[in-house]
């Protein structure tokens, strides 16, 4: 099985953690703005938008990652559902500290709370965002195209109804999904690193 490397690995995190860090200082992006009116612009705000953000709450979050687990687990093994899971719960907990920390306000008028990362984007980026990653490289054929082509659409429209319904940023929702995934493939790495540690021990013995 392929690994995903540690150089793009560590470009991930930091572009990821530069995005974090930029934004305490910065309530806004560059071509932030612009992008969000455009969204707005061309994406009407409704049902649809208030259903996509319901998806990041109990019980279809959870539901979302077991069926995410199971497809991490069909594409890459029980390492990549075991790090999507330790993942997921991570960030879920570890969300509001990050907020707070970071300190950006939301783009809506007289919206409580902060803004960037986005925890739609962490929770959705933990699971449908890391199963897309893994299936690009460890997937073939129509089965690695439909898995990414899913993944993406479900990513472009949590973004979209962020964005339209003035909760977030674009950016809020890009710094969340890269680190997100940053965190899973590292974990997933992680487990990898081990094992074949523990191989090589016992190999020896």
């Amino acid at each position: 099985m392929k690994r995903f490397g540690l150089t793009p690995l560590l470009v991930l995190a930091a572009v990821a953690t530069a995005m974090l860090v930029a934004a305490s200082y910065t309530p806004v992006f560059p071509g932030d703005r612009a992008l969000a009116g455009f969204i707005q612009a061309w994406v009407p705000a409704g049902a649809w938008a208030q259903a996509v953000t319901r998806a990041a709450y109990a019980p279809w979050v959870y539901a979302i990652l077991v069926v995410s687990m199971i497809g991490a687990f069909r594409i890459a093994g029980w390492r990549a559902a075991v790090a999507m899971a330790v993942t997921f719960f991570a960030l879920e907990y570890s969300e509001t500290a990050l907020k707070e920390y970071i300190g950006r306000p939301r783009p809506g008028p007289g919206m409580s709370g902060f803004s960037l990362p986005s925890g739609w984007a962490l929770l959705f980026g933990s699971t449908v965002g890391l199963l897309g990653v893994l299936a690009w490289q460890h997937a073939r054929g129509t089965t690695r195209t439909a898995y990414v082509a899913g993944c993406a659409i479900v990513l472009a429209t949590g973004l979209k109804a962020r964005v339209v319904l003035g909760a977030h940023w674009p950016s809020d929702v890009m710094a969340g999904y890269l680190l997100a995934i940053a965190v899973g493939l590292g974990a997933f790495e992680l487990l990898r690193s081990l094992e074949h540690r523990g191989k090589g021990r016992g190999h020896r013995a």
